[in-house]
């Protein structure tokens, strides 16, 4: 039916097409609603599938970057642990590089450790020293007073007529004879005596001889030592070193700059005396003739070892005076160590320990004492000229040296000039002083 006819129908009255109108009207507007409902859930099937698309998408994007992260985490893990791993490794070779090292070392140390006790043990059984060379040094010094005088050394006797073990083992036939000899000498204050340092005799002679200077360095020593040969003979050694001052410095070397001398070096003295025939009889008239030959043993070596020390005290200032303390059985020796003692004086004025002035008139006296009359005239006539041109501003000093010099002019037979030279240093000695007052300056 068309929509013109439902009209008609309508404004007929017609209840059917009323009804159907109704109908009709109703089933349209359920159509527009279903075309609403249907549009608006295709808008919310859309919203849906972007919001689906949306969360896929993020979805992908959060696993992509928990991977990536996870990706990120592994490989700085791995580097860490790589970086660990390579730690380790150059820990564990620094540790084995330090323990091989200290290995090493610990086995080194064991060697030079096994090397100086072998030394020591070499050195022990070698040294000639009854106690550590340390200790033997610093008891030679307190014995010298600090170098201030030479220290006398007494080695026991060597026999090459009994062993090594029998040499060292037995005591000395001559130390008892040295030692009583040495306390009755009126010079024993000239030395410091220091017995015990040796245990054995200088067997190794050479080479006891360097050990022994080397050990003591710089102090003084005067060392007295002997060797039997054959049991009927005896050489007698009596050696000196460091008996000299000490060289001053040169002018191209700086007091600062340490010399090159080494301990044990420098200039050394030995006297071998001739050999001695040892007695051998038996009996008690032996045993005396022994004992005497012990005595005149102990004279000569402490002779000789004076005259060390006489040279020694000479060379650093002090008036030479052992000639005339010699015993009597060595008197025809006065001139000869009197000529030597004299002659120190000369190392004393080029060290600077005596003035030269000082050192001729002693001289002279020294000579003159020792029978060396024309060295000691030729030095008095020297020091003679001396005083006629010096300085007399010290009147005592000047009137001292002129006395002194005269005297030995007297003693020489030279009364005139002697004379002649007291009385000008008389006037010249008055001058001085009158110039000093306020009488001779008017």
């Amino acid at each position: 039916m068309g929509l013109k006819k439902i009209g008609k129908a309508l404004a007929a009255g017609d209840k059917t097409v009323e009804h159907l109108s109704r109908g009709l009207g109703d089933a349209i507007g359920s159509l527009g609603q279903n075309l609403v409902e249907s549009q608006r859930i295709r808008h919310e099937s859309a919203r849906l599938r972007e919001q689906q698309a949306f969360l896929t998408r993020f979805h992908a994007e959060e696993a992509r970057r928990r991977e990536e992260t996870a990706h990120a985490d592994f490989a700085r893990a791995q580097r860490a642990a790589e970086h660990q791993a390579g730690l380790d490794t150059a820990a564990a070779e620094l540790a084995q590089r330090h323990s091989l090292k200290r290995e090493v070392h610990r086995a080194q140390c064991q060697v030079l450790m096994h090397e100086e006790l072998q030394r020591l043990d070499t050195d022990h059984a070698s040294t000639p020293f009854s106690y550590p060379p340390d200790r033997v040094r610093t008891d030679a010094r307190t014995a010298s007073r600090d170098l201030r005088r030479p220290v006398l050394l007494i080695a026991p006797f060597y026999s090459d007529s009994a062993d090594n073990s029998v040499n060292d083992d037995r005591p000395t036939r001559f130390l008892l004879a040295l030692h009583h000899a040495w306390d009755r000498q009126p010079w024993s204050q000239d030395m410091g005596r220091l017995t015990g340092v040796f245990r054995r005799p200088l067997r190794m002679l050479d080479v006891d001889l360097l050990t022994t200077r080397q050990v003591l360095g710089d102090v003084p020593t005067v060392l007295v030592f002997g060797e039997i040969e054959a049991d009927h003979r005896l050489w007698l050694n009596v050696v000196g070193w460091h008996l000299l001052p000490s060289a001053p410095p040169s002018p191209a070397r700086s007091p600062a700059v340490p010399s090159t001398d080494r301990h044990g070096e420098g200039e050394a003295f030995r006297v071998i005396l001739p050999p001695l025939e040892i007695p051998n009889g038996a009996g008690p008239k032996g045993a005396r003739e022994r004992a005497a030959f012990r005595d005149a043993v102990a004279a000569d070596a402490l002779l000789v070892a004076e005259l060390y020390a006489e040279w020694f005290h000479a060379a650093h200032g002090r008036a030479p005076s052992f000639h005339q303390r010699l015993p009597e059985a060595a008197a025809d020796l006065c001139g000869a160590v009197a000529a030597g003692s004299a002659a120190m004086l000369d190392i004393a004025v080029e060290h600077g320990r005596m003035e030269p002035f000082e050192a001729s008139l002693v001289q002279a006296r020294v000579y003159l004492e020792g029978g060396h009359t024309d060295r000691a005239l030729t030095l008095a006539h020297h020091c003679t000229e001396e005083l006629r041109g010096c300085d007399t501003a010290d009147a005592q000093l000047f009137l001292d040296r002129v006395r002194r010099t005269a005297a030995v002019l007297r003693d020489l037979g030279e009364d005139g000039e002697a004379a002649a030279l007291t009385e000008s240093a008389r006037r010249t000695a008055r001058d001085a002083i009158l110039r000093r007052t306020k009488w001779g300056t008017e």
